[in-house]
């Protein structure tokens, strides 16, 4: 199996963007406070030619979400989990360029702030929160990113799967409520998971799914969007694991598919 038997080449991400971004700078609802930054990477986007282009989602898209539970919690349900009865802020950023039809760079990330107050599990706040040095209004509760890597593994002597998921890395980019929030600090940059490809419109998609206070996101039309970029994205993906299932012969094991190289 080729690596890049697992993404769409460079051509076809272009005309999934380009058509996504369209969709959305129109949008009403929890995502028109960013029609301004939407509408601007469309343009930029669309002055470039599907063979050789670039697109940089920062400043990130900010959508605010939360308070999704009113009352008492139900039964089982821990109080003020997952931002149901508070506030919290979601990012998404990423960047990606092509050249000459090939994918030279694609990420797209997920970063969920939270603030001392609310981000709370049962009686234990994070730990960040309890050191009196620690002053910013908001902290770095959750960040993903979703990356394909292009580049060989034995080139950066750091084997990695082609398509990944992977928690942590550095916040970049503006705006931020207030100043910059608070990170725990963590060494840990692995394991990376295997996963397909995400795009912006698929990880609005999943936050409309899991928090009620964005589900005025999902229309009939949404949903139309939401396929085509799991057509272009993750169809590839597991279309060309499946091909090695089937082929019949000593396969090498789930984690050397992905290995990049």
């Amino acid at each position: 199996m080729a690596t890049e038997d697992l993404y769409p080449n460079g051509e076809e991400l272009y005309e999934l963007l380009i058509t996504e971004l369209e969709y959305l700078k129109d949008r009403d609802g929890p995502i028109a406070r960013n029609r301004d930054r939407i509408n601007t990477a469309y343009q930029s986007l669309g002055a470039m030619q599907p063979t050789d282009w670039e697109l940089n989602i920062n400043p990130n898209w900010v959508l605010r979400f939360g308070g999704d539970s009113e009352g008492e919690p139900a039964r089982g349900e821990r109080t003020r989990r997952d931002f149901h009865s508070a506030e919290g802020i979601a990012l998404i950023g990423g960047y990606a360029s092509v050249d000459d039809g090939d994918i030279e760079h694609y990420e797209t990330n997920l970063t969920l702030l939270a603030q001392s107050e609310t981000d709370t599990r049962a009686s234990a706040a994070p730990c960040c929160w309890e050191h009196e040095e620690i002053d910013a209004d908001w902290r770095v509760a959750r960040r993903y990113h979703f990356d394909i890597e292009t580049v060989a593994a034995e080139e950066e002597d750091d084997p990695k799967p082609v398509t990944h998921m992977q928690t942590g890395g550095n916040f970049e980019g503006q705006p931020v409520p207030r100043h910059d929030p608070h990170y725990c600090s963590s060494p840990l940059d692995k394991p990376r998971l295997p996963h397909p490809p995400m795009d912006p419109l698929l990880l609005l998609h999943t936050l409309a799914t899991q928090y009620n206070s964005l589900e005025r996101l999902i229309e009939e039309q949404w949903i139309g969007y939401v396929r085509e970029s799991e057509n272009t994205l993750w169809e590839p993906y597991h279309e060309a694991i499946l091909g090695q299932y089937r082929t019949g012969e000593t396969r090498p094991t789930m984690a050397e598919f992905f290995m990049n190289g």
